[in-house]
Order: C-alpha cells, then sequence, then structure tokens
C-alpha cells in the first residue's frame, strides 16, 4: 500500500496532491480480458443475482480489450478536448475501441474523479459552480465508456435529434424478453465498473454514500432498468463490449443513414 499522495491504480481517495492526468495514464493497470478489471469479488448484491453479468457479456460478439493509453492517443485526446465532450477530470484509463485509423473512438474512465477544476483554472467547467469545483476530493463518475469520435458524436447526436431515443425505449418496453437482456446488460456494465475501482476506492465510496451511483446504478448512472439515457453512453457500450441492445440499434440506424434524415447546420461536421 502506498503512502498518502502516492497513486496506487487511481487510488483518488488517498491522493492528497491531485496527480495529474498524465501521471494516472500510466499508473492505471489494464485488464487481462475486457470482462474484469480486478480478481476482486463481486460486490454485494450482484453475486446473489441469477444470470450473472458474464453471461450477457457472453451472449455477444467479441470485442478486444482495452489497449493501453499510447502517447499519440494522449495527444489526441488533448488536441480540442472540449470537442470531444471529455471533462477535464475525467481520468482516461485505457482504449476500448478504435476507428479504422487507429484513433481511440471509445475511451474507458476510471469512476471517480477529482473535483479541482477550479483549483487548477480559477473557474468551473463550463461556467459552472466554481464552489462545487474547488474541493480537491474524488467525486463519482459513472460513465465508464466514453464515445470520443467527434463523427460519432455528431451522428448519435442526430438520431437524438429524430426522437431515437423515446423510439428505442418504446422498443425495449414492448418486450419482456427484451427488457430482460437490457436489465443484464445494465449489471454487467455496473459490475465492470465498480471492480475497477481499487479496494480503497471502494470503501471511499461506501463512507461517501455515493457507491449505489457505482456499484449499482447501470448504463452511465441509469437507476431505472427501462430508461435510456442519452444514445451516446448506450452505443459507447455497445463498441466497447458488443454487449447493449440499445447500443446495437443505434449502430443499425447509423448502418442504415437514418441520421442523414435530420442533417442539418446544427449537426454538420467540421470538415
Amino acid at each position: 500500500m502506498a503512502a498518502p499522495g502516492q497513486a496506487v491504480g487511481v487510488q483518488l481517495s488517498v491522493n492528497t496532491d491531485s496527480p495529474t492526468l498524465e501521471q494516472l495514464h500510466h499508473d492505471v493497470p489494464l485488464p487481462e480480458a475486457s470482462t474484469s478489471m480486478t480478481t476482486a469479488e463481486p460486490p454485494v448484491g450482484l453475486a446473489q443475482r441469477t444470470a450473472a453479468p458474464a453471461q450477457a457479456e457472453a451472449d455477444c460478439a467479441p470485442r478486444p480489450p482495452p489497449t493501453r493509453l499510447t502517447g499519440d492517443d494522449e495527444t489526441w485526446l488533448a488536441a480540442a478536448r472540449g470537442k470531444k465532450l471529455l471533462d477535464q477530470s475525467t481520468i482516461v484509463m485505457a482504449v476500448a475501441a478504435r476507428d479504422d485509423g487507429g484513433a481511440p473512438r471509445v475511451v474507458q474512465c476510471y469512476p471517480l474523479r477529482l473535483a479541482d477544476h477550479a483549483l487548477r483554472t480559477g473557474a468551473a467547467p463550463g461556467g459552472g459552480s466554481r464552489r462545487k469545483w474547488a474541493r480537491g476530493t474524488a467525486t463519482p463518475w459513472p460513465n465508464l465508456f466514453w464515445l470520443v469520435s467527434p463523427t460519432d458524436q455528431i451522428r448519435v447526436g442526430r438520431l437524438e435529434h429524430q426522437g431515437y431515443v423515446k423510439l428505442f425505449r418504446s422498443r425495449l418496453l414492448a418486450s419482456e424478453a427484451l427488457l430482460h437482456q437490457f436489465e443484464l446488460e445494465h449489471e454487467a456494465y455496473a459490475h465492470r465498473r465498480w471492480e475497477s475501482l481499487s479496494l480503497d476506492d471502494r470503501a471511499f465510496a461506501e463512507a461517501g454514500g455515493f457507491a449505489p451511483s457505482l456499484r449499482d446504478a447501470g448504463v452511465g448512472g441509469v437507476a431505472y432498468v427501462p430508461q435510456v439515457k442519452c444514445l451516446h453512453s448506450h452505443y459507447a457500450h455497445y463498441l466497447a463490449t458488443g454487449n447493449n441492445v440499445v447500443g446495437e440499434w443505434v449502430a443499425q440506424a447509423l448502418a442504415a443513414g437514418e441520421d442523414e434524415k435530420s442533417k442539418n447546420d446544427r449537426f454538420k461536421s467540421e470538415d
């Protein structure tokens, strides 16, 4: 065990010196397989549920495990990071999916982030509350997988603009089998997110009262299974694991060019 202030994995609960993202990138061990970040026992509540999360993973198309973040990846992420809609305080652990050119498409994030943006920059991100971002302590980040491809973000945004969130939710509610599958996928996501935390950070989450948002909540932090959050979250999960029915529907809609129907100046990509 390292002394307070030293990073063990991404042990944010004991970091008093607010390590930089660059330090944390290289301190995070990668999983040996894509189904689990650690060899620890499953969190309480998940182990007793039937149809373990691993079953939902096994029923999907295989995906390669996350790959280590390279110097080129860091440069790519640092360039116009705001355009990729990734908060500056988010800790990137690995690249979960890449495009045909090898650039990050989906990144895997640590479930805690440092609320120190105001301490580092003198302002809150997006002009929000400076007090919230001046604590310098760890806060929950329930988005295990994050879509960083600007092209994907734009195209999925067009689908949302067309009302596909409501459409996909109606499709789920019409099928008990699909709802059950979606529940298993939420559980798999929660299991993997919780296991990616160090043991000390799990204890920190428990003591802080926000363990449910990381241990039990589903994709992107949803607490209600039939809820379809933003399509970007589901699509990122699908690209990373092949294991998200809504994300698969997004992929099918994009392959069919459905997003082109709502193309307008607001959603046009830059050259």
